[in-house]
């Protein structure tokens, strides 16, 4: 994180560690938001009063991107503070939903700025083709009027956005918020503003009046931008986005870890903004008795559960096919016994776990090693040992175990599937 922002999160969020839990995500949120509306506050108050004074378009476009800004905040404290309710009888998966709504909302505002702005900034632009009436003459003047410390002022003004986007990106990240991150897009746009609104003063000084306007439009064009694309990617949330590859490759890793899954398919994420609930087909063998696959049901909810941190609604399915048939079982093994006979601190392994789904492969491992190994060496082994697997099956979700010899563990055994 830059400095400060390391200090502050410290300072004024309760856990800050504990980014998993919804107090201390609204923690950061607030922590985000209310340096967010002071900031813009200050600097938008700033910008309109120089604005007003030197009778720039541009920069007074810019003070209005400012003070969107500060609104915009306003508004995401007040979703996420809803997002945080708990469960209730007409919402029984939460309110997390209420983030993405009050950023679609946010989002309608900026693009309703940036139309109001890019009217009179193309009245300045056509400065180029039609002289100037009365008043813009009068703005012109005030423009060339106005000292070179202007331009410093800007640059300092840019500064500050650009340590506010930082700022926000950085909290955005640590707790996973499209929000936050939404938040830090606005405050770049805004520097990028800024950095506009310099090159049109420099313009206008050199007597090019119809930049400001040309610039005044590249404000609310950055204005128009972030809102669109902030309207889109909430509108794609809410409409419900497929999970990512990354994510459904975990899900299988997670269900695969549990003994007695041979298969994963089926696997559907639901985002309820705050939390997520995954459904997927899990399967078995055909002697299993009900109570045992509804067990290993349970078990794979637990995993998901703990290893990603997911609601789960599990379907237990009959594996088709015996297990001894499939070529990519057979590849893992011969992989296996490979590694074992080029590498001579490697002396078995056991409890082998392959399972499949769709587009995915996972496999979990346990190697018994030499007692004594330091850990630098079983960290190459299991990456060693990934490796080779990937290059005889594509892409494949590995999970080893290294564990030292016991008496007689130095064996291999069946897979499983």
């Amino acid at each position: 994180m830059i400095w400060p922002t390391g200090w502050m999160v410290r300072s004024f969020v309760r856990d800050h560690e504990k980014v998993a839990e919804q107090r201390v995500r609204h923690g950061y949120v607030k922590l985000e938001c209310w340096t967010s509306i002071f900031g813009n506050l200050l600097l938008g108050g700033a910008k309109l009063a120089l604005g007003l004074l030197t009778g720039s378009i541009a920069l007074t476009a810019d003070a209005a991107h400012t003070f969107g800004d500060m609104i915009s905040s306003v508004v995401l404290l007040v979703s996420m503070r809803v997002a945080s309710a708990p469960p209730d009888e007409k919402h029984p998966h939460g309110h997390g939903r209420a983030e993405a709504l009050g950023t679609l909302g946010l989002a309608a505002m900026l693009i309703v700025t940036a139309v109001e702005f890019a009217h009179p900034a193309f009245d300045r632009l056509m400065l180029a083709f039609t002289p100037p009436d009365a008043e813009t003459q009068q703005a012109i003047t005030a423009m060339q009027g106005t000292g070179w410390w202007i331009v410093p002022a800007l640059l300092v003004f840019w500064a500050f956005k650009e340590w506010m986007a930082r700022f926000s990106a950085d909290l955005g990240r640590t707790i996973s918020s499209a929000a936050l991150i939404g938040d830090a897009a606005h405050h770049r746009s805004d520097a990028l503003a800024t950095l506009l609104v310099v090159f049109s003063f420099v313009g206008v000084k050199f007597g090019v009046n119809w930049l400001d306007g040309l610039f005044g439009l590249g404000v609310a064009g950055f204005i128009g931008w972030a809102g669109a694309s902030l309207a889109w990617e909430m509108m794609s949330r809410l409409m419900g986005e497929a999970p990512s590859r990354d994510l459904v490759t975990n899900i299988v890793a997670a269900a695969a870890s549990v003994r007695g899954v041979r298969g994963v398919h089926g696997v559907e994420v639901h985002d309820y903004g705050n939390r997520q609930t995954a459904s997927l087909h899990v399967e078995v063998a055909p002697q299993m008795k009900t109570a045992e696959s509804h067990r290993v049901a349970t078990l794979v909810e637990e995993a998901l559960g703990r290893r990603l941190r997911m609601a789960a609604v599990v379907h237990v399915e009959v594996h088709e096919g015996p297990p001894a048939c499939d070529v990519r079982a057979t590849t893992v093994e011969e992989a296996l016994k490979a590694f074992v006979a080029a590498e001579a601190a490697v002396l078995g392994f056991h409890a082998v776990h392959v399972t499949t789904s769709e587009k995915h492969l996972s496999v979990d491992l346990h190697l018994t090693v030499r007692p004594g190994l330091p850990v630098e060496e079983v960290h190459r082994l299991e990456h060693e040992l990934a490796g080779k697997l990937r290059e005889r099956l594509g892409l494949v979700k590995v999970n080893v175990h290294c564990e030292p010899d016991k008496a007689g563990a130095g064996t291999e055994q069946p897979f499983r599937q």
